[in-house]
């Protein structure tokens, strides 16, 4: 924002996360940060530059923040992924299993926004799918790190756990490969396959850290 201010450029930013109440909480976070954000006037569940003497919003598009469920289409010049999973407090890792259970209900800000698509209410203990464990979560997770047109920052925690790379669900070991990319975790499985697509995955990334460097293409989350 700070950028685009100084620039006198159109701001064009996107947040993509993994689930729907992580959507909801980056959202509300980011309406009191205090970063000259607002509620978008004309786009549901978005946000703008609040407009204000001396600043010109007319070609920003709307700062979206999704999860990759909903965002099919969205680009944006600058897209933020957040991958979601670290460890409660007083605790130093994160369980696989969370993954199946990141959609309760009791636990979503999404109905406090409103929502793009209409969708059925449930009982308060139903949970819905996890993105990632659903049958197309690796569709959807593709379509979430290609929204960026020019720059994608991803951010992850460092113990972020990664499922293994033959994981029954496609989206879980999508995820899993994506992780490892990004923390340069080895591959567990040493089969031809997997050491293949470890190459293939060989990324060009900036060093990380929790700098604000421009040149870091992941942050690491305390």
């Amino acid at each position: 924002v700070k950028k685009a201010d100084a620039a006198g450029a159109p701001l064009s930013v996107g947040v993509v996360t993994l689930n729907r109440p992580q959507r909801g909480l980056i959202y509300r976070l980011l309406l009191e940060s205090g970063a000259g954000l607002e509620a978008h006037p004309t786009c549901k569940g978005s946000l703008r530059r609040t407009p204000i003497s001396g600043r010109d919003v007319s070609g920003d598009p709307p700062l979206f923040v999704e999860s990759i469920d909903r965002i099919q289409g969205e680009e944006r010049g600058t897209i933020f992924l957040s991958t979601l999973l670290a460890p409660r407090a007083g605790e130093a890792t994160v369980d696989l299993e969370t993954l199946d259970h990141l959609e309760e209900e009791e636990d979503s800000d999404d109905e406090q926004v409103s929502r793009r698509t209409p969708r059925r209410r449930r009982a308060p203990s139903a949970r819905h799918y996890s993105t990632l464990s659903h049958a197309h979560g690796h569709r959807l997770l593709n379509v979430g790190i290609t929204r960026a047109v020019e720059t994608m920052r991803c951010y992850i925690h460092r113990e972020c756990p990664a499922p293994g790379p033959h994981d029954a669900r496609p989206g879980r070991r999508a995820f899993g490969w994506l992780c490892r990319t990004l923390l340069k975790r080895p591959s567990p499985c040493g089969c031809a396959s997997c050491k293949a697509l470890a190459a293939r995955l060989a990324p060009t990334l900036g060093t990380g850290g929790d700098s604000d460097d421009d040149d870091d293409d992941v942050s690491f989350a305390a």
